[in-house]
């Protein structure tokens, strides 16, 4: 009987004990939790303040380049217009329309088409027109020094 009682008291110890310790695994995952929803939040945060900071770059520096461009007569350019600039390609379409509606915001005339590279799936952004190669290039180093998320641009003969 004694032996039965000191089951019993053990088995009510070892559950007691096993219910405490799955309750503080539960309070230590919430905590963590909370936690990586933080950090998650921070680094929403700091990016949109970084994305705000790159739209303002780009604003001062289309109000420099406007004022630079005031002071300098238009060039003149000899040549046939047989090019195209082309100032992005991206897998995701969405991405590539963004851009799109960034330069229209500029007043610059954009257009996207789909391509094919090795059997994938490419939009290209291009601006409408076509134009002398040197054109072309001036107007791609204008964008590249306007707007920080152009790195490069492609000049392509379409004649």
């Amino acid at each position: 009987m004694l032996r039965k009682i000191t089951n019993i008291v053990i088995i009510i110890l070892l559950v007691l004990g096993l219910t405490s310790f799955v309750g503080c695994g539960n309070k230590k995952e919430k905590k963590e939790a909370k936690e990586i929803e933080r950090l998650k939040q921070e680094r929403a945060k700091k990016q949109k303040e970084k994305e705000k900071t790159k739209e303002e770059v780009a604003e001062e520096t289309v109000v420099t380049i406007e004022k630079e461009a005031e002071k300098q007569p238009p060039k003149q350019y000899t040549g046939k217009k047989e090019y195209e600039l082309q100032l992005a390609a991206r897998r995701s379409r969405d991405r590539v329309e963004i851009t799109s509606e960034k330069f229209k915001k500029y007043g610059y005339d954009t257009k996207i088409s789909l391509t094919y590279k090795d059997g994938k799936k490419y939009y290209r952004l291009r601006m409408k027109g076509l134009y002398t190669k040197q054109e072309a290039k001036d107007l791609g180093e204008k964008l590249k020094n306007q707007f920080p998320s152009i790195q490069n641009y492609w000049i392509q003969r379409v004649n």
